[in-house]
């Protein structure tokens, strides 16, 4: 008989070989369970994964993957890995709060691209082996609703569209991260945005925002993902889907690789010092472990989310030239993104765009250039008072460079965005900053970035409306349209030229100026920066301008709102120094010009850089600046044409600008023929004029009707769609400017009808509106007495008349 101590030992020696005996086991996959077996082509199909399998973290698909393999109608193959999740459901409308849904499990997403009965196998690996479960169907139909058009692509061209082959333009902002609840934050944010006509947006990845994958705060380390975040963005993308609204999907930002600028890195579970495995921070982009583990999250990301239509775009890195000491780590950097852009074109089945992002000019070509790297973008903060042309001239030059799409994915008078409200109330360099990238050849409206301190409680959603009504009339992807040279002429005003690039860029120093204002090269390779004579010299291209004052004028440098250590504003007229001042901010140095051919040089022979906000010739430029494209056969014009002193500064200072009028709009390139000219209104939508025109001499020149702020032009053979577009209606405001009296508002009706009128802030914000007025034929009469109350400002009056509308502007005083 065995004593009591040896039959323990016997059987905790039975239960060790039989716990070995169950660790060694393969997976077992127990039950694959799809949420629903009918699923509209490029929806959401997925499925719950019951199994059993040996690892420590779920998340890790080092140590359990599960994949998906789904076989279409017509027998092509797509694989997709699943992912680990909690899932949870919002409890509370009002708050965002959420509540657990269930115990946590394995689930694959799919989103099917063809009609008809497909099929799926599933299986799960882990170090053991790998486990499968049976195949099952479900049923894809037809694609169902007017916001389900399929995936954004880039089919060489400049301009993105959907699957079902229609063109996509973006037109929103940057809604970066939420203010207080995920839910209640871009519920609102993107509801006001989609009922504006807005429809994309960018979004980060960040530890206050809806990061996944830090530390502290609600976050576990590395290769562990917050699951409420994760199930707000679950609810975040299904909503935009149904809103037709898509995100840039921001997966990583500078703070988080950088101790200086923005820094987050002693927060990192990257960091050596809080267990991960960078000693610096460049080693994030060399270090095996680190690259590893990034992976392991792109994995998850498409995993759960890559099914999504709404996502329009992975952005691998936002400014990435802010991690530290990056121009001695530019390579690695760069082979960092090819080595990600690879990878997650290789684990996304849907093809989703990819691009990354830069601070000002400080760009890396290489990047760019990959073939992996679909789109490129800008980011600029300037205050100028005609910050479309900084935006314009980045657009023109990447098109031009990296022949790709490119879109304003920043832009910020301040980038502090202190003060904005009061530096511009209304907006206004938020609407010429959508239109006038757009109309250089922007796949997409510039996205401002200052979405909850300005755009919100300005109430400027409104600001993407015309835009939204016009941009579906101009084929721009259909008819390949690119920049044109363009310019307006019998117009005469002063030549304003704001320079178009960031810090550490070569400047050219050579600029020709000719009879119609235009400058060569572009401004765009004019600097931002003035740099001064002992530091950063290397960087030292002080401009030379060439140009013939026809009158006796004047010569400006405005300084921006940012300087180093004691710079001097130094310039010189025809080789003599005329004038030599210590630069501050914000400041005007003048010469005067006596009138024939001059050279106009710029120094800073201080010690340190000054930015420069613009350089002006009195009486050598015009009062429209006009932003075309046509299209790839010459047969095509769209324009942008804006009354440039319609700005956000000189309409603080001085009120409503003088009206443009005896301006003339010249296009060289175009194709001779007869053709059609469309005017539109950029403030109401209407459809101002419809007239025949012929081009002759390869050139587009058309005469532009009265120009108060801005108009559109389109220009094609064929005639306009009247049905669609609000036709002009005839409006006459009096008395204007007004104080203490009445505002009466003539307008004339062609036939009897229900009128809506609306008086409306320069912010977008609709003051009063009524829609039961019923007028017969001929001139009527509407009065607002009520008017006489408003703050001092610019406002609107928009009436609309069945397939007919106007606005005209009007002036409170003090």
């Amino acid at each position: 008989m065995k004593s009591t101590s040896t039959l323990i030992c016997w059987l905790l020696f039975s239960l060790l070989l039989m716990s070995t005996s169950l660790w060694a086991q393969q997976p077992a996959i127990s039950a694959v369970t799809p949420a629903a077996t009918q699923v509209e082509k490029w929806g959401k199909f997925e499925a719950t994964v019951t199994a059993t399998a040996t690892y420590f973290n779920p998340y890790d698909y080092d140590q359990v993957w599960v994949k998906a393999t789904f076989t279409s109608p017509t027998g092509v193959v797509a694989t997709v890995d699943g992912f680990y999740l909690q899932n949870y459901q919002i409890s509370n409308t009002s708050n965002g709060a959420l509540t657990t849904l269930g115990a946590p499990t394995f689930m694959v997403r799919f989103a099917p691209n063809e009609t008809g009965q497909w099929s799926y196998v599933v299986s799960m690996t882990d170090a053991n082996g790998t486990g499968t479960f049976a195949a099952q169907t479900f049923t894809c139909n037809a694609a169902s609703g007017d916001q389900n058009q399929g995936f954004v692509r880039h089919q060489g061209s400049n301009y993105l569209k959907f699957d079902d082959d229609s063109q996509y333009i973006p037109l929103g902002n940057n809604i970066a991260w939420q203010s207080g609840n995920a839910y209640v934050s871009y519920n609102n944010w993107v509801t006001k945005l989609s009922n504006n006509g807005g429809n994309f947006f960018r979004l980060w990845q960040c530890a206050w925002g809806l990061g996944i994958e830090w530390r502290n705060s609600g976050y576990e380390g590395l290769r562990k993902y917050k699951q409420d975040n994760s199930y707000y963005q679950d609810w975040l993308f299904d909503f935009c889907a149904e809103k037709g609204v898509y995100v840039m999907l921001c997966l990583q930002h500078h703070g988080q690789v950088s101790s200086q600028v923005n820094p987050n890195w002693s927060e990192s579970p990257y960091n050596v010092a809080n267990g991960g495995m960078c000693t610096n921070t460049w080693d994030f982009f060399t270090n095996a472990a680190a690259r590893a583990a990034t992976k392991n999250r792109l994995r998850y990301v498409v995993a759960r989310w890559g099914y999504s239509r709404a996502i329009m775009c992975w952005e691998l890195f936002n400014e990435v030239n802010w991690t530290d000491d990056f121009t001695n780590h530019q390579n690695e950097v760069a082979a960092w993104h090819q080595e990600m852009a690879t990878f997650i074109k290789s684990i996304d089945p849907y093809q989703h765009l990819v691009s990354t992002s830069y601070a000002y000019d400080y760009y890396d070509p290489v990047v760019w250039m990959m073939p992996e790297i679909d789109l490129t973008q800008t980011h600029y903060y300037a205050g100028v008072s005609n910050i479309e042309r900084v935006l314009g001239n980045g657009v023109k030059t990447y098109l031009e460079d990296f022949g790709k799409p490119t879109i304003n994915g920043e832009f910020g008078l301040t980038t502090s965005g202190s003060g904005l409200s009061s530096t511009d109330p209304n907006g206004i360099h938020l609407h010429n900053g959508i239109w006038g990238s757009i109309f250089s050849g922007g796949m997409g409206s510039a996205a401002l970035w200052w979405w909850d301190n300005y755009i919100e409680p300005r109430n400027l959603y409104p600001v993407y409306q015309t835009i939204s009504q016009l941009v579906p009339n101009i084929p721009f992807r259909q008819a390949q349209f690119a920049p044109a040279n363009s310019y307006v002429l019998g117009a005469s005003s002063d030549l304003i030229i704001t320079p178009g690039q960031g810090w550490g860029a070569l400047a050219d120093t050579s600029y020709v100026i000719n009879a119609a204002g235009q400058i060569s090269p572009a401004a765009a390779n004019l600097s931002e920066y003035l740099y001064g004579s002992q530091w950063n010299t290397e960087y030292r291209r002080p401009p030379v301008f060439t140009l013939n004052y026809a009158l006796p004028g004047a010569f400006k440098v405005r300084t921006g709102g940012s300087t180093g250590t004691t710079p001097k504003i130094a310039i010189w007229l025809d080789g003599v120094m005329l004038l030599e001042q210590t630069a501050t901010i914000n400041t005007t140095f003048t010469i005067q010009v006596p009138a024939g051919a001059h050279t106009i040089k710029v120094d800073n022979t201080g010690t340190d850089w000054v930015t420069i906000a613009s350089y002006t010739f009195t009486g050598s430029g015009s009062a429209g600046d006009s932003y075309a494209l046509m299209s790839g056969d010459g047969q095509k014009v769209s324009a942008w044409v804006l009354n440039n002193r319609y700005n956000h500064e000189y309409v603080k200072a001085n009120g409503n600008p003088p009206v443009l009028t005896n301006g003339t709009l010249v296009v060289p390139g175009m194709a001779n023929g007869n053709y059609f000219a469309n005017w539109y209104d950029c403030q109401s939508g209407a459809w101002i004029a419809h007239t025949p025109i012929t081009v002759v001499n390869d050139t587009l020149t058309i005469a532009l009707p009265a120009v108060q702020w801005d108009l559109a032009l389109v220009v094609d053979g064929t005639a306009v769609n009247i049905e669609k577009i609000p036709a002009e209606l005839s409006m006459n405001l009096y008395p204007n400017p007004i104080a203490d009296e009445t505002l009466y508002v003539d307008f004339e009706l062609e036939q009897a009808g229900t009128i809506t009128w609306e008086v409306i802030a320069l912010d977008g914000r609709i003051l009063q509106s009524g829609d039961t007025e019923v007028f017969a034929p001929g001139v009527q009469q509407l009065s607002f007495g009520w008017v006489n109350n408003l703050p001092a400002g610019f406002y609107w009056v928009k009436i609309t008349a069945e397939n007919r509308a106007g606005a005209k502007p009007f002036v409170v005083r003090r």
